[in-house]
C-alpha cells in the first residue's frame, strides 16, 4: 500500500507511476489473453458447425437412394448424446452461448436421426430406436434430480456420494464430473464402433473423412479454449476426442485404397478369364504333346 506524504513527495509520484504502469501491463496481458480466448471461442463455433453440416452428403445420399446401405446411426445417436450432456453443463454454469450452440445441434441431430430411421432397415431402425430411449432415461434421470435440487431444496450434488450418472465417478461436490465421465464414454463407443467397421470391411466408403477431420479440429479449438479457461470439465473430454481422432484418420488412410485395390484385381481378373477360355483347343493340344512326351 502507497502512503502520499509531503516529505517525499518524489517518491510518491514514483510510486504512483509504477502501480500506474504495472496495472496498464496486467489490463493489456489480460485483453490479450481475452482475445485469445474469444477467437479459440469462435473457432471451436465454427467448426462444431463444421462437424454437425459433415454429414449432409451423406443423409443427401441416403435420401436419393431411400436407403441406409451400410451407414451406421452411433455417430449421430453419440452427437445427440454428447450435445443434450453439454446443454445439461450450460445450464449448470449459465453459459448461454454453450446452451444455444447446443441446443441447435441437438435439433439438427433429431433431423438426422429422423431421416435415419425413416430409410433404415427393421433390424437398424429397432437398434436405433433402443440407442435413443437409452438416451431419454439419462436425460430423465438429469430432470428428476434437478427438480429434487430445485423443489426438495435438498443439495443432493454434495450429499448423495453414491449418486452415478452415466458413468461418472464417485465424488463429493461434483456437478460436472459425471458430464466428463459421460462425453468420454461416448467418444469412445462412437469412434470404437467406427473402427470395429471399417477394420472388418476394411473399407471406408461408410466412414465420411470429412466428418472424422471436422471432429479432430474441433476438439483441439475446444481444447485450447478449455485451457485457457482453466476448465479441465472442457479441457479433459476433448484430448481423448483429439487423440481419437488421429486415430480415425490413420485407420481412414491405411484403408482408403483397399476397394480401388479390389477393384483393379477384379478388373484384371475379368479381363484374363475370357483369354482362357477362349482357346480350349490349345490347352489340349498342350496337354497332348506332354502325355506323348
Amino acid at each position: 500500500m502507497l502512503v502520499i506524504t509531503i516529505e517525499n513527495p518524489a517518491l510518491t509520484a514514483a510510486g504512483l507511476l509504477g502501480d500506474a504502469s504495472s496495472s496498464s501491463s496486467s489490463i493489456r496481458r489480460r485483453s490479450r489473453l481475452d482475445n485469445v480466448i474469444f477467437e479459440s471461442l469462435r473457432a471451436g463455433n465454427f467448426l462444431s458447425a463444421m462437424v454437425v453440416l459433415a454429414p449432409v452428403s451423406t443423409f443427401y445420399r441416403i435420401c436419393k437412394k431411400k436407403s441406409t446401405e451400410s451407414f451406421q446411426s452411433v455417430p449421430y445417436v453419440v452427437g445427440l448424446f454428447s450435445a443434450t450432456m453439454w446443454v445439461y453443463y450450460g445450464l449448470l454454469t449459465s453459459d448461454v452461448l454453450l446452451l444455444t450452440i447446443n441446443i441447435a445441434v441437438c435439433f439438427i441431430e433429431v433431423i438426422y436421426l429422423f431421416i435415419f430411421l425413416l430409410y433404415a432397415p427393421p433390424k437398424s431402425r429397432v437398434t436405433s430406436l433402443n440407442k435413443l430411449l437409452f438416451i431419454a432415461h439419462e436425460q430423465l434421470g438429469f430432470v428428476r434430480l434437478k427438480i429434487s435440487h430445485f423443489v426438495f431444496d435438498s443439495d443432493i450434488y454434495d450429499e448423495a456420494d453414491s449418486i452415478d450418472q452415466c458413468g461418472g465417478l464417485r465424488l463429493p461436490n461434483s456437478r460436472k464430473q459425471p458430464l466428463h465421465q459421460g462425453e468420454q464414454k461416448s467418444s469412445y463407443y462412437g469412434r470404437d464402433m467406427c473402427f470395429r467397421h471399417v477394420i472388418r470391411t476394411k473399407s471406408v466408403e461408410y466412414m465420411p473423412f470429412s466428418l472424422s477431420f471436422f471432429l479432430t479440429l474441433s476438439a483441439i479449438a475446444w481444447l485450447s479454449y478449455g485451457v485457457l479457461l482453466k476448465d479441465p470439465f472442457v479441457a479433459v473430454p476433448n484430448v481423448f476426442g483429439f487423440l481419437l481422432g488421429i486415430t480415425q484418420i490413420i485407420v481412414y488412410l491405411i484403408y482408403m485404397n483397399y476397394n480401388k485395390k479390389d477393384d483393379i484385381d477384379a478388373k484384371i481378373g475379368s479381363q484374363e478369364l475370357p483369354e482362357k477360355k477362349s482357346n480350349p483347343e490349345g490347352e489340349a493340344c498342350e496337354c497332348g504333346q506332354m502325355a506323348e512326351v
